[in-house]
């Protein structure tokens, strides 16, 4: 017999995306972090939003000068930088949070990363992973464990020792068998999942059993509230073995192969590419529409896709407009106005995210503005230096506020 199918709705493959940032030369930790207090393993750095770099790029001659009709300021190199080499420079707040967005992980990166999952496991006594996910709100993380577009309730289980079995309905056990990425592939009919996972996991006797649940990360969160309840109910001597699966997440999704970084490395130049020639938008008389429609035709030029939706992203901020996820306010620029662009590319799967800020007048950026770049820049250097795994979060910020 087959499966009942237990509700019908539009399928969902696409979760919330994760974050991670990737130190690269040009960037510099925010000061004023969130965190939790916790330590910092090598997979706790990578999600602790470290974000907004502040950047200054200098022009060939590390003087202050005015270069062309874009009324933009260019400022002194800092003592042993080198210049750009560009004619035109910005005063500029920059973040390269990582975005790993849709398509699903190739299966060559999904495979070493299984390493980094039971390290996680090994470091916590998790003796087993349960990704419990059906169709109308599948889980964000179905996909990249080969788990996605499956109709009644199915379960992807990752053990400490890399053993994965998956309890799906029998009509679709063939499918994931033909995904060649779990070792046992086992199919149930119309008595639901219940019982099948009744008898792996009282066969495994797990001591610790890590669920999709999360109070932060929204990709760690996706164990529904019914899906949850049906979990307890069928694995009622259990449930109190029940922990957040949160960390091992985390180590799929926000801790990098070295594969992954390269790809990340050039979603970021190609994102640095297309600001650069949006330069040329950025003019008093135009409008912060005029420049977040010229970035999609850069965008679109390139062959390339937003990080996130195209009517926000760009996000363009002029002066004391406020700030929010909105692509323009319909203002004109104006000289002496700050104008802010919010603005990232997907290449590959892997977006990027920087912020720059632009100083627009015909002379030379106020002294005051100077100060405030330079002790936001020295204070993300102090937060920066002390950067490393095994570090609490709660110290970054105590560098910045000496």
């Amino acid at each position: 017999m087959v499966p009942r199918q237990e509700e019908r709705a539009a399928r969902v493959s696409k979760g919330p995306k994760m974050t991670r940032t990737i130190p690269t030369r040009k960037m510099i930790v925010r000061i004023g972090l969130q965190n939790r207090g916790k330590q910092l393993s090598q997979s706790r750095v990578s999600r602790l939003g470290l974000s907004n770099t502040v950047l200054l790029k200098h022009n060939s001659t590390g003087k202050e000068t005015l270069k062309g009709p874009r009324s933009i300021i260019s400022v002194p190199a800092r003592n042993g930088e080198k210049n750009s080499g560009k004619g035109i420079s910005q005063f500029s707040e920059k973040h390269c949070n990582v975005k790993l967005n849709s398509p699903p992980l190739k299966m060559q990166f999904l495979r070493k990363k299984l390493k980094f999952i039971q390290e996680a496991m090994h470091e916590q006594g998790i003796d087993m992973w349960v990704t419990f996910t059906r169709e109308g709100n599948e889980d964000p993380l179905a996909q990249d464990l080969r788990f996605g577009d499956l109709t009644w309730r199915s379960a992807a289980i990752l053990e400490q020792n890399g053993k994965k079995t998956a309890i799906v309905g029998s009509l679709e056990t063939e499918a994931v068998q033909q995904r060649k990425f779990y070792d046992e592939v086992v199919g149930y009919g119309s008595e639901g999942a219940a019982p099948k996972l009744k008898q792996i996991i009282a066969k495994k006797k797990p001591k610790k059993i890590a669920i999709n649940t999360s109070y932060d990360e929204g990709a760690a969160d996706g164990l529904t509230s019914g899906m949850e309840r049906y979990l307890k109910t069928a694995l009622k001597d259990y449930s109190k073995r029940f922990v957040p699966a949160e960390d091992l997440a985390i180590a799929l999704r926000a801790r990098l192969v070295p594969e992954e970084v390269k790809l990340v490395e050039k979603s970021i130049r190609e994102c640095e590419k297309i600001y650069d020639e949006a330069e040329d938008a950025i003019r008093p008389g135009r409008k912060d529409k005029d420049v977040h429609d010229f970035v999609h035709k850069l965008v679109r030029k390139r062959g390339l896709a937003t990080a996130w939706p195209a009517d926000h992203c760009p996000s363009v901020n002029v002066g004391d407009n406020p700030a929010g996820h909105v692509g323009y306010h319909n203002n004109v620029i104006k000289k002496g106005d700050f104008v802010k662009l919010d603005f990232g590319v997907n290449y590959e799967g892997y977006c990027s995210d920087i912020q720059r800020v632009y100083f627009v007048g015909s002379e030379t950026i106020p002294n005051g503005v100077k100060r405030m770049f330079q002790t936001a820049r020295d204070a993300n250097d102090a937060a920066l230096s002390v950067l490393k795994p095994g570090v609490l979060g709660t110290l970054l910020t105590k560098p910045g506020e000496a």
